[in-house]
């Protein structure tokens, strides 16, 4: 990607008041998400690589626990919702229903368990197709009264799952199964997490501590005082007494009603709390792997700019070109760090020199074949 050709450019710089600011304020500033309006948030170029990143490591991690990927749709039908749990007034509020002629008696997506269940009316038969697990990627929307940007937006990212299980003994392995799949995300995030069990009839919640959390009353934490916490994921079952019309025949041919879990991880709040858990004086040392990008390419002067152009035309656009004019070479290095790429190529005075964001590793090359070879590229 080139900066030169981006919106508000001049503004990608690490801010004076960096060491003062909130996580969630530097988040949204424009650099890597915008909030034109409250809680509607724009995934801008960078913001959107370390999406794109995160989410990935949800599908990677439900891959390994043989957690099966779908899409699902961005509006259902009003009607569907009688299946899932009984809604309360507060959350029927928030339903965004709506009114277009052609599409009365629908609403945009924000609870999807009772759409999965609707599915599986139709096409869950016998139990030996059981238990089937599903995740996805999706957006939910809300009519959220007071929102707060990224940590609590009508229009917002999640990473979701249900399980439909044939017993109570399968029901607790899918549970057992989505905390794992919690545990091995944070993990690979670097977010260190607590976890609460039993409370509110959620079977396992994961929390933040932070100071951007919401008071919650913890007494095994904290039995005087609220604890600053956000939660991130949950999982919980529904009662096996409901009479969910996801039906199979079981061993003996007779006719059972599946058990339901559902899973959600909250995948702005997961970003915050990797990005809130990474701060150091430079800006945000991610993990490599969930980095915008793996090395970004500064000419050291204008008169470098070609030699860049013809190096960044050979990486392809998997690397950033920090081809911006007008701003310092010292302003375009900081940048880097404070975005989290964890290399860069420096090109001048007729040499490339690799150097990692800790200034820990420094080398130079005079040609760019042993450069390429250096950072694995043939």
């Amino acid at each position: 990607m080139r900066l030169s050709k981006q919106l508000s450019f001049s503004n990608m710089k690490k801010p004076k008041d960096y060491s003062q600011r909130k996580t969630s304020s530097l988040l949204e500033d424009g650099i890597f998400m915008f909030f034109k309006d409250p809680g509607v948030p724009f995934y801008l170029p960078i913001g959107r690589r370390i999406l794109r990143n995160v989410e990935d490591v949800f599908l990677e991690e439900s891959s390994k626990l043989d957690i099966s990927p779908i899409e699902i749709p961005a509006i259902m039908k009003d009607g569907i919702l009688e299946e899932g749990e009984e809604i309360s007034d507060t959350f029927d509020e928030g339903i965004v229903r709506l009114s277009n002629k052609n599409l009365g008696g629908y609403h945009l997506l924000t609870t999807p368990e009772t759409m999965i269940l609707d599915l599986a009316r139709g096409s869950l038969h016998s139990h030996r197709q059981l238990p089937i697990r599903f995740v996805y990627n999706t957006d939910i929307v809300r009519g959220i009264r007071k929102p707060k940007g990224i940590l609590k937006g009508r229009q917002f990212k999640t990473f979701m799952g249900n399980s439909l299980d044939r017993d109570v003994g399968s029901l607790g392995q899918s549970l057992q199964i989505f905390e794992e799949l919690s545990d091995n995300i944070f993990r690979r995030l670097g977010v260190e997490t607590y976890k609460r069990r039993g409370i509110g009839g959620i079977d396992v919640e994961h929390f933040y501590f932070g100071e951007e959390g919401d008071n919650i009353r913890m007494p095994e934490v904290d039995p005087e005082r609220r604890v600053k916490a956000l939660s991130l994921a949950m999982a919980y079952h529904y009662n096996p007494e409901k009479m969910l019309k996801a039906r199979f025949r079981n061993e003996s041919n007779q006719n059972s009603r599946a058990l339901y879990c559902t899973f959600g991880l909250g995948t702005q709040r997961a970003i915050y709390a990797m990005f809130d858990s990474h701060r150091d004086d430079r800006g945000f040392k991610l993990p490599s792997e969930l980095a915008p990008y793996g090395f970004d390419i500064i000419p050291v002067s204008q008169w470098d700019s070609e030699e860049a152009e013809e190096l960044y035309s050979l990486l392809g656009g998997e690397v950033l070109l920090d081809d911006r004019r007008g701003v310092s070479f010292g302003e375009r290095t900081s940048f880097s760090d404070y975005i989290g790429v964890p290399w860069k190529i420096i090109i001048g005075n007729g040499e490339y020199t690799l150097k990692d964001r800790d200034e820990s590793c420094e080398r130079r090359f005079f040609e760019k074949d042993k450069l390429f070879k250096e950072i694995g590229i043939q």
